[in-house]
């Protein structure tokens, strides 16, 4: 008997589904990380803006090291993925709610989607080359839908 690993086959669909997982991955970012210093510029808030880019940074440092622990351990990656921006997506609806109140808390609000979303750059890497069979070609094509997303 001999020991094989299973083939992944890499086809049109697969090829799609990565894409477009590429695509939105970074479209969601683009789509508000831009106009958030002109949003803020446009609600008082304009001596805070190098606060709120600041977190983003601050975020890709702290949460991908627990998240990687739980994503690696306990659930799928895929599921932590949905998880991931399901929530990451309710901080970021509630951000102009809490900058109604104060600027600090439009801050802790970025914070916590940042601390959802930055663990996600890395799971739909790796969601992307599990499913590969040539990395070294397929990822750059498959990368740059997420440049486009952008």
């Amino acid at each position: 008997m001999t020991d094989q690993q299973p083939q992944h086959r890499f086809g049109g669909v697969v090829f799609t589904q990565l894409s477009v997982m590429m695509f939105l991955q970074f479209f969601v970012w683009g789509a508000w990380y831009v106009t958030m210093g002109p949003y803020m510029n446009a609600n008082g808030m304009d001596g805070k803006i190098a606060m709120a880019y600041t977190v983003g940074p601050i975020a890709a440092i702290i949460s991908p090291f627990f998240l990687g622990m739980i994503a690696d351990r306990f659930f799928s990656s895929e599921r932590v993925l949905a998880s991931m921006h399901m929530l990451g997506g309710i901080f970021l609806c509630l951000a102009p709610m809490a900058a109604q109140q104060s600027e600090n808390l439009f801050i802790v609000a970025i914070l916590a989607h940042m601390l959802c979303y930055m663990p996600t750059l890395g799971l739909t890497s790796s969601l992307a080359m599990h499913n590969m069979t040539n990395s070294e070609k397929q990822f750059p094509m498959i990368r740059g839908f997420g440049t486009i997303g952008w």
